[in-house]
């Protein structure tokens, strides 16, 4: 910083915290501090707290973050016993919630819907971004050893943020199961359903690009329904009129729909009136259930005992209630 320009603060008040710069972590510790300028002498303290209110000042002016980071110095690493956090933009998410109960049941659960900003997938991808990382701060401020991200949508805006952000934690993403689609029916017909967030993004772009060659894939953005499962009609003849529309559009039969989207599960009773039996319904439920598995196996995280869960909403009242009511299923 400029010489002269004013320091100020105290610091003992100094927070932890990250910078994200260009992609690199700059870490600010506050006892590392301390040892840098100790040397200084009294008149002198206050600079280091200082410097990082400079800092957090510059960052805002670049539109930058300064994100506190999930264990202060000194505090104990995760543990057996802290929840798994699951978060969606609303109702969807119960549908990965579910596979994650019964390959891991004895796990401690936390799981949040954003019912409240939904849906994602017609949001810009900077605005996604931002009510994810909301989502993982209030978890892990309640003690988190993984935070599965179960919405594909924001999955594809943040899930490469996050895991640069919080490199210590498990951070396990969803997106549509177009590898097993495709293992299932070399050379078919499948159809991606998914919001349209999900489907413009490079990370969908690349999935895609790996299958176009063996399958013929086509993309079904489907806004709108979405929002009928969160008011309570999914199974309804308003989902049903919006996916005859969807299909019809369609240039073929499909051999496979891909639900790209952790909501369009609940759906499944009007997709099979309006595709028939034979046409398959894939999703990514089961898969991250196992992979998030997997992790907590390797990190030596697995609990034994009886399960919990908690269910939040930012909606609350009605939402909650329809959140359980999904969860049995």
């Amino acid at each position: 910083f400029p010489p002269g320009e004013a320091l100020g603060g105290c610091a003992a008040e100094r927070p932890t915290g990250a910078v994200a710069l260009e992609g690199d972590m700059y870490l600010l510790d506050k006892l590392q501090f301390a040892d840098m300028f100790r040397s200084r002498g009294p008149e002198d303290v206050g600079f280091a707290s200082g410097l990082v209110t400079n800092c957090q000042r510059r960052l805002a002016a670049d539109k930058l973050q300064f994100a506190p980071t999930h264990k202060e110095s000194g505090e104990a690493m995760n543990t057996r016993e802290d929840y798994i956090g699951v978060f969606d933009s609303g109702l969807g998410g119960i549908s990965v919630l579910r596979h994650l109960r019964r390959v891991l049941p004895e796990e401690k659960f936390l799981y949040f819907g954003d019912s409240a900003h939904a849906p994602y997938g017609t949001k810009t991808k900077d605005e996604v971004k931002a009510l994810t990382f909301a989502a993982a701060e209030k978890m892990l401020k309640r003690g988190i050893k993984a935070f599965v991200v179960a919405c594909n949508t924001a999955t594809s805006a943040a899930i490469n943020d996050l895991r640069a952000a919080y490199p210590d934690l498990i951070i396990i993403g969803i997106e549509p199961a177009l590898k097993l689609a495709a293992d299932k029916f070399p050379g078919g017909a499948l159809g991606v359903m998914a919001t349209p967030m999900t489907l413009r993004e490079e990370k969908f772009a690349s999935l895609m690009q790996r299958y176009e060659g063996s399958c013929r894939v086509y993309k079904l953005p489907a806004p709108g329904l979405v929002e009928l499962i969160e008011s309570g009609k999914a199974d309804s003849p308003e989902t049903d009129e919006l996916l005859r529309a969807l299909f019809d559009a369609c240039p073929e039969k499909l051999d496979a729909v891909v639900l790209g989207c952790t909501h369009y599960p609940f759906a499944s009773n009007a997709l099979r009136r309006v595709l028939g039996e034979a046409v398959a319904l894939l999703d990514g439920g089961d898969g991250t259930a196992r992979e998030t598995r997997r992790r907590l196996a390797a990190a030596d995280l697995l609990r034994s005992g009886e399960g919990e869960l908690i269910m939040e909403n930012s909606l609350g009242g009605e939402l909650l209630e329809r959140s359980r009511e999904l969860l049995e299923k």
